[in-house]
């Protein structure tokens, strides 16, 4: 495969958190076990990205997974 997926978490909170406080870990474990891909080595990702805002709304946390050509 010559393209490998990114993946971006992106979270609205009340509050924002510290830049590592964001834990990708169960999204992204949880993504391979659904069968997005294989298994979540760097065969298969080749970026993770985080960012966040602040929200005066609902708080949420929005997965964008694409493909990147390598």
């Amino acid at each position: 495969m010559d393209k490998k997926f990114c993946i971006n978490i992106h979270s609205k909170r009340r509050r924002l958190t510290d830049p590592d406080g964001i834990s990708g870990k169960a999204v992204i474990d949880g993504l391979a076990e659904g069968g997005i891909f294989a298994d979540d080595s760097s065969k298969y990702i080749q970026k993770v990205s985080f960012s966040q805002e602040v929200t005066k709304g609902d708080e949420e946390t929005i997965v964008d997974v694409f493909f990147e050509s390598t």
